[in-house]
């Protein structure tokens, strides 16, 4: 709901990317049974009014942290990734660091940027 109240607000014009979308922070549970219990069509619902306010969509690579090349492509996330990138959301990759030692875990971006066949033009242009 967060969310979608973000995107339906009047300040949504001065939103550039969603920062971590959906990786619930200091929470007693573990992101995936959020992201889980959230449909495809409640995906496509956000993500076409996301690309529409051309409101980028943050891959946060913290969380891939000791995850394997074949645990990343295995994980909930991508099922997400792939429906903002059927809608037409673009892209930025961020770490949401508080410390340099999650710098380590942008390796992960390219990894997931394969995984998601990412090209150019699906990056923010800030990014590109």
């Amino acid at each position: 709901q967060a969310y979608e109240d973000i995107l339906n607000s009047p300040l949504s014009r001065y939103v550039t990317a969603m920062a971590h979308p959906f990786d619930a922070v200091c929470c007693p549970y573990d992101y995936k049974i959020l992201i889980n219990m959230i449909t495809d069509d409640t995906f496509k619902r956000l993500f076409d009014k996301t690309a529409e306010k051309n409101i980028a969509f943050e891959i946060n690579v913290s969380y891939s942290k000791n995850m394997t090349p074949q645990e990343l492509a295995d994980d909930c996330h991508i099922r997400m990734f792939r429906i903002a990138k059927e809608c037409g959301c673009k892209f930025t990759f961020g770490s949401d660091s508080h410390s340099s030692a999650y710098h380590d875990f942008y390796e992960n971006a390219s990894i997931l940027s394969d995984i998601l066949e990412l090209k150019e033009d699906d990056l923010a242009e800030i990014c590109r």
